[in-house]
């Protein structure tokens, strides 16, 4: 490990200019098979991204972006409040179940006054 830092920057340039070995080709097909997976919109972000930077970025990604970024934060929302819905009837049947199964402490002065009225 105490070799030159000059000698491996040499040793990189050399390896650049030498055809893709077997594992470089496997390493690079499975770069582009990760970012063929990734969705669309992330993808279409990061190309907008790039595009600002080198200053190409035309209105029309522009636009497509945010249209896209509109469509996901439209699609939470909606998520959100089928969530919130399912909640609130999941609590709502819990409380209806509550109310109609009485405890083992409310039954009991029940049974006994309806005991002492047929007594009566």
């Amino acid at each position: 490990h105490n070799i030159p830092s000059t000698l491996l920057i040499l040793s990189r340039i050399i390896a650049a200019g030498e055809p893709m070995s077997q594992q470089q080709q496997f390493n690079a097909d499975a770069l582009q098979a990760t970012i063929n997976s990734l969705p669309d919109n992330l993808v279409n972000e990061a190309t907008l991204r790039l595009a600002e930077v080198s200053g190409t970025a035309t209105p029309k990604q522009k636009l497509e972006v945010l249209e896209e970024q509109e469509e996901l934060i439209e699609d939470e929302d909606e998520q959100e409040k089928k969530k919130k819905k399912n909640e609130e009837a999941a609590a709502a049947a819990a409380a209806a179940t509550a109310i109609e199964e009485p405890t083992a402490s409310e039954s009991k002065p029940e049974a006994k006054a309806a005991q002492k009225s047929e007594k009566q």
